[in-house]
């Protein structure tokens, strides 16, 4: 790094820098985030401070002519924790992919994921899919009065801690609908823990489950599968429905894990 320059020499090129889950973008003025700087000249003089800038860095997403959220990029993904919103409405505009490469004998070097919480709206994929996720699965807890709906997405190559944690939803407490999804790396199932109301309709898991069982591992609500399957190795539970001391309607489904 670069802590300080000479009056008349100047600096010819400042270094390039590195961040696992980002891509670098060079240098800016802390004032003016979105300038960008690649030298000093020989006639500069006094403090200069600098920020580095970064795809990646989490941004609000743009919104269309209904107020959807339209996300595009990694920075945008992360983006949405930031929305102060009652109600949302999301849309993937493209793939995503967080961790290019998911080395897990270099995990601490891995962007993690943290989950959105609390999110009360729509998530629609529009059959795109999210790859190179970290720790986390995609939603971490449904809130009791909030309504979760997923559709039409893919989670792939990702890696949530121990592969024990649920790919979609961590808790429910409120309502959560699934449809049209689909997993396909080793996890905890889409969702471990249901306390609310949960309907999963026209999905799939081909990924392993070492925890739990593959669509909800734990019910204690109402559980509504319908035109679901998976075909992922079932170490632990069940292989569509795991622990149950709620109410459960299974139909049109299958399990060969």
């Amino acid at each position: 790094s670069i802590t300080s320059y000479v009056y008349t020499k100047g600096v010819d090129q400042f270094p390039v820098c590195t961040q696992y889950g980002f891509e670098f973008l060079g240098w800016a003025y802390e004032n003016n985030p979105d300038s960008i700087i690649t030298s000093i000249g020989k006639t500069e003089y006094g403090d200069i401070n600098l920020v580095a800038r970064w795809t990646g860095d989490a941004v609000v997403p743009p919104q269309d002519k209904d107020g959807c959220y339209l996300v595009s990029s990694v920075g945008e993904l992360y983006g949405v924790s930031e929305i102060k919103a009652d109600k949302m409405c999301v849309k993937l505009m493209k793939d995503i992919v967080i961790n290019v490469d998911m080395d897990l004998e270099d995990e601490f070097h891995l962007r993690d994921w943290y989950g959105l919480y609390g999110f009360n709206g729509v998530f629609d994929g529009q059959g795109h899919t999210i790859s190179g996720m970290y720790d986390h699965g995609l939603f971490t807890d449904v809130l009791e009065g909030d309504t979760l709906v997923i559709k039409n997405l893919g989670i792939e190559e990702s890696h949530v801690i121990n592969q024990g944690r649920s790919v979609f939803v961590r808790s429910n407490r409120g309502v959560v609908i699934i449809d049209s999804c689909f997993s396909s790396f080793p996890s905890g199932g889409f969702v471990e823990s249901n306390n609310g109301h949960l309907y999963v309709s026209n999905s799939y898991n081909t990924g392993s489950i070492y925890t739990g069982s593959s669509i909800v591992s734990t019910n204690n609500g109402v559980a509504v599968l319908d035109h679901v399957y998976n075909t992922g190795t079932v170490n632990c539970s069940g292989g569509l429905l795991g622990s149950n001391s709620g109410k459960a309607f299974i139909s049109n489904s299958y399990n060969v894990g």
